[in-house]
């Protein structure tokens, strides 16, 4: 198979998970960056991210100006996942060194752009329905009317932290800090966990919100299309471009994954996900959103499917009757019967099939058709005229291609016209076939508040009719009108069955995904592109696409 040389392309796999968010240590940092500089912009001096102050009754205290939080995604170890680095710009902090009321020796030190690492855990929790929480991330994700669940991911404030002497920095106080006494560090400890409690009431805790399904919600036409079932998270390795770097902690492009079920698949043991290529990189892409290929493309070959048997030209019974007062010397009045859409294809019919011979191409065949009528003159039986009509070699392609945003769907049908007239003393008869082609390119596309709809590239519905004819038989209108004729009726079929699916394609993933970040931001889908499998995920660079509406 071909590459594409980009290992995002070529290489990466959600295997075995439906969908997953990949969020780069950059992104997630950029977030609490701007709920950072949000909080200086507030009036609010008790908000964690811009002032605290705590003082216990024995007289410990601590105070500090808060500086830019950061985390650091840990991929050598399982546990813990992250650290969480708390600046501290300015401040003071008193700490008894024992526990004995008699014992009156302390430290009091001037606090000089300190930063303290401490390594937390990551939880998840249900949003209840009836929260201003749960109503605030819908008004933001522009779903007022959705019945979903919601899970948020935050830093578990109830988890006990474990200092990160690597990550820290105490300025001219750094041994004096790596060699407190246990008591002054415990304290120290509780103050750092006192923030953390403060941050969770403020809700400035969570690493993201994500819709997800349970088994009792009744979904309604506004709620998002794929819903997770599911949700694990997993700090996935940067390994550079080609993936032959070992794996590092605190790198920029390391990721943190949410690992998504859907359809209440059971998730694999452990939540991990094996490294299959760069799902983040040191460039432009700082997070994907990636959908499974065994999710998306059956959702999508239904909808084609459905394209397919719209433009099928399905024989009707041909109009045939004797009536030889206007024209004597023709007196069967006949005319070809059709409309476009198969109205008898069953579910197990138009099937779209995987090709081992053409990679990233599905295609399918349609079962022929055949209507015919046979009339008599009154007035002699034996002079008849028959009139038949097939649809025959029904084909339709479907694909992608690597790196690329379009689904292509191309089609083909031959339709056959046949007349016979037979009496005693002669027989002619006219034999009329019609090759009939079209095709159109889909192309995905991010709406502006970043779900993604399917449009018409403009230019590329095209419908073709050929013909040609045989016999000893006139017939009015002549073969050539008819193709204009079918040309036009296919079309209008086209437009029909794109109409049929046009709002699936439209909305049908315009909540996918939605995704909330620290400080009110979002990870929001740009223009997805396919890998090779098929599965679609975020490209590195926005374009500039010419669709148009369906």
């Amino acid at each position: 198979m071909a590459t594409t040389g980009d290992n995002f392309i070529d290489k990466t796999n959600p295997n075995p998970y439906a969908q997953a968010i990949f969020l780069s240590q950059k992104i997630i940092n950029n977030g609490f960056s701007a709920m950072w500089d949000a909080a200086q912009r507030e009036d609010d001096e008790d908000n964690p991210l811009k002032y605290f102050s705590y003082a216990v009754r024995g007289g410990d205290s601590l105070e500090f100006k808060v500086g830019r939080p950061t985390v650091s995604l840990q991929v050598t170890t399982e546990d813990p996942m992250l650290y969480f680095q708390l600046r501290m710009t300015e401040g003071e902090v008193l700490l008894y060194l024992t526990d004995d009321p008699d014992d009156d020796s302390k430290i009091n030190w001037d606090i000089n752009n300190w930063i303290f690492a401490f390594s937390v855990k990551i939880a998840r929790k249900e949003v209840t329905k009836d929260s201003e929480e749960y109503k605030e991330f819908k008004e933001r994700a522009g779903l007022p009317n959705s019945n979903f669940t919601l899970a948020a991911l935050f830093i578990d404030a109830s988890s006990t932290t474990r200092w990160e002497p690597d990550l820290s920095e105490f300025g001219d106080k750094n041994d004096a800090f790596r060699n407190l006494t246990p008591e002054a560090r415990a304290t120290f400890d509780s103050f750092i966990q006192r923030w953390l409690n403060v941050m969770k009431e403020k809700g400035q805790n969570i690493l993201g919100y994500s819709a997800e399904r349970q088994e009792d919600d009744e979904l309604n036409e506004y709620a998002p299309t794929f819903p997770p079932t599911s949700i694990d998270y997993y700090c996935y390795p940067w390994k550079g471009s080609d993936g032959s770097q070992a794996p590092k902690d605190n790198i920029e492009f390391n990721a943190l994954s949410y690992l998504m079920m859907c359809n209440f698949d059971s998730p694999p043991a452990g939540g991990a996900i094996e490294y299959t290529g760069p799902w983040v990189d040191d460039g432009d892409r700082e997070g994907t959103f990636v959908m499974n290929c065994d999710l998306f493309w059956p959702w999508m070959r239904g909808l084609m499917r459905k394209v397919v048997i719209d433009m099928v030209p399905y024989p009707d019974t041909p109009m045939c009757y004797w009536d030889d007062s206007i024209d004597p010397d023709h007196p069967f009045r006949s005319r070809i019967e059709y409309h476009a859409g198969d109205d008898a294809a069953q579910d197990s019919q138009y099937q779209f099939s995987p090709q081992w011979w053409k990679p990233n191409t599905w295609m399918l065949s349609g079962p022929p058709r055949h209507s015919e009528i046979k009339v008599a003159n009154p007035n002699n039986s034996r002079d008849t005229m028959k009139l038949q009509e097939d649809t025959q070699n029904t084909t339709a392609s479907l694909g992608f291609r690597p790196g690329g945003h379009v689904v292509d769907l191309s089609g083909s049908t031959t339709f056959v016209f046949r007349a016979d007239h037979s009496t005693p003393k002669f027989s002619t008869w006219t034999e009329m076939t019609f090759g009939i082609t079209w095709s159109m390119s889909i192309a995905m596309a991010s709406v502006e508040d970043g779900g993604l709809q399917f449009k018409i590239v403009d230019g590329s519905d095209k419908v073709d009719v050929s013909q040609s004819s045989a016999g000893n038989m006139s017939w009015s209108p002549p073969p050539q009108q008819i193709a204009e004729t079918f040309k036009d009726r296919v079309q209008g079929g086209m437009e029909s069955a794109l109409s049929g699916v046009g709002n699936y394609l439209l909305y049908g993933l315009a909540d996918q995904q939605r995704l909330f970040l620290p400080g009110k931001g979002s990870y929001l889908m740009k223009n997805p592109i396919f890998n090779s499998r098929g599965d679609f995920a975020d490209p590195p660079k926005q374009k500039k696409r010419h669709l148009r509406s369906l």
